[in-house]
C-alpha cells in the first residue's frame, strides 16, 4: 500500500468515527458530533468539527490523486494537535496548573 491508499482509508476512518458513539454514559451514547454540538458549551467545543474536516480533507486529496488542499501534513497533524489543545492547552490556558491536568 502506498501513501494515497492510507491517506484515504486513515481519512475515511476519521470522517466515521467522528459520527459513532465514543462511550456511553448514563445510557446514553456520546459520539464527537454530540460532544460538538451540546448546549452550554464555549467555543472551544467546535473545534472538534477540525477531526471530520480533516479526515474529508485527506480522503478528498487521496482519491484527487495526491492533491491535498493546503497540504498533507497539516491534515494528518490537525486532529492531534485539536486533542491535545482540548485536553492540555485550553485547561492550561483557563488558568488550571499543568500538574493538575497531567493528574486527570
Amino acid at each position: 500500500m502506498n501513501r494515497k491508499m492510507y491517506s484515504i482509508i486513515l481519512g475515511a476512518i476519521l470522517l466515521i468515527g467522528f459520527f459513532l458513539p465514543y462511550f456511553s454514559f448514563f445510557g446514553m451514547n456520546v459520539s464527537g458530533l454530540k460532544m460538538a454540538t451540546a448546549e452550554g458549551g464555549d467555543w472551544k467545543q467546535y473545534l472538534l468539527f477540525l477531526i471530520p474536516l480533516s479526515g474529508l480533507m485527506l480522503l478528498v486529496g487521496g482519491v484527487n490523486n495526491g492533491n491535498y488542499p493546503l497540504g498533507r501534513g497539516l491534515w494528518t497533524a490537525l486532529p492531534l494537535l485539536t486533542i491535545l489543545f482540548l485536553f492540555i492547552g485550553a485547561p492550561v490556558i483557563d488558568g488550571q496548573s499543568i500538574g493538575d491536568v497531567f493528574k486527570a
